[in-house]
């Protein structure tokens, strides 16, 4: 074999090992950025006030206009606010893809469907007196692709799905 042979073969597995290697990298770094994510997710949402806001907005009766909805918190809508805010990045974050939609639909596709329901109309009398569509907008998709990705999954809840995981 001619040294230029040899020498092409070497650069050419180099560049292959090389290409692998790299490949090997990329998919640890994304596993290692969803770890991340979680992580935060987890300890964004772990706090009292948003405890707090999700206890008050899941004890809300259903479909409460905005006139209703202050009338039951007796003008106190701070709570309901935080847990809009709250939502409103947790669309954010899905729709760009930061946070994966599975750990979301995991850790709080309950809270977000029933909190919808809840607040549904509410959001939309505060558009209608803001006369902007937009308003709690991430919320409402967040809801509605939750809503989407259930069915297209058929996840059963965590204690069916996985009753027989063993540590």
């Amino acid at each position: 074999m001619e040294a230029a042979t040899i020498l092409n073969l070497v650069s050419t597995i180099a560049i292959v090992g090389s290409l692998l290697f790299a490949a090997v990298q990329i998919r640890d770094g994304q596993r290692k950025r969803s770890r991340d994510a979680q992580m935060v997710l987890a300890n964004s949402f772990a706090t009292p006030a948003f405890m707090d806001a999700m206890y008050a907005v899941l004890d809300l009766p259903d479909d409460l206009s905005r006139v209703e909805l202050i009338e039951h918190l007796k003008g106190d809508e701070s709570r309901v606010w935080y847990w809009l805010g709250a939502m409103e990045g947790l669309g954010l974050l899905v729709f760009h893809r930061a946070v994966a939609m599975e750990l979301v639909d995991q850790a709080y596709a309950g809270p977000i469907m029933i909190s919808w329901r809840k607040l549904s109309r509410y959001c939309t009398d505060r558009r209608d007196e803001a006369g902007r569509e937009a308003q709690h907008e991430w919320f409402q998709w967040l809801a509605e692709r939750i809503a989407e990705y259930e069915v297209r999954t058929n996840r059963a809840p965590a204690q069916i799905e996985h009753r027989d995981w063993v540590p």
